[in-house]
């Protein structure tokens, strides 16, 4: 059984040496996001404006958290891999015993690719994850605007979402309301193959949080490098 709480996180990282570490990058700054909210009270406690008071009491917690448990860390926690391709390769060569995705289906994606083993397997721990979304957007100054558009059009069309769905192509979530679709494409989007690796998403749809305010963000990414990093 996997650790679902931070309490739990932290007894087997110090059972299992070197098997763990944090993505110094934007998946393991979701990650700590997700940390960030349970310390705060968890789930809707840091939903709204930037609070600075609360930002400084649950992160207070948060870096004594991590560094207390840093030294059992991957590579005594003197390093942190800089992308999720370099954790993922981790994980693969059995380095790591965990990995990270902001797309739950990636598991069965990279084993379908033959990086990660057939026993790798998804799952969202109690005090939730960070459910965001990945848009596309035309720069002002685009000299192709129409052009844009055109790729845009095509990316959200039915077609293209549904191969977007197959894990063995990407296996991320469709950005298009299935309901509202002819019937004839409802039963496609039905029929994308399933799931095998991953908790379907009405099983971990009661854990996803709040993307909270932006200064959260850029203030963990300072504060990561300040207290951990170079701490």
């Amino acid at each position: 059984t996997p650790p679902m709480t931070l309490d739990e996180l932290g007894l087997w990282v110090k059972a299992n040496p070197g098997k763990f570490t944090l993505g110094n990058n934007f998946t393991g700054m979701t990650l700590l996001k997700a940390w960030l909210i349970d310390f705060a009270g968890g789930g809707k406690s840091l939903n709204g404006n930037f609070d600075e008071a609360k930002y400084l009491e649950a992160s207070t917690k948060l870096w004594e958290f991590i560094n207390t448990h840093k030294a059992y860390f991957w590579n005594e926690g003197k390093s942190f891999p800089n992308d999720l391709a370099e954790q993922h390769r981790l994980f693969a060569n059995g380095e790591l015993a965990f990995t990270m995705s902001n797309n739950d289906s990636e598991v069965d994606n990279k084993i379908a690719q033959g990086l990660f083993p057939e026993s790798a397997r998804a799952y969202v721990p109690d005090y939730g994850s960070i459910q965001n979304s990945h848009y596309m957007g035309i720069t002002s100054l685009s000299a192709n605007k129409k052009a844009v558009e055109v790729v845009i059009n095509f990316l959200i069309s039915p077609e293209a979402q549904l191969k977007k769905m197959d894990p063995r192509v990407w296996g991320d979530g469709t950005v298009l309301d299935v309901n509202k679709l002819s019937v004839e494409w409802q039963q496609k989007f039905q029929n994308v193959p399933g799931r095998v690796h991953a908790p379907e998403r009405s099983e971990i749809a009661a854990k996803a949080l709040m993307e909270p305010a932006p200064e959260y963000m850029m203030r963990l990414f300072e504060d990561f490098r300040l207290k951990v990093i170079e701490g």
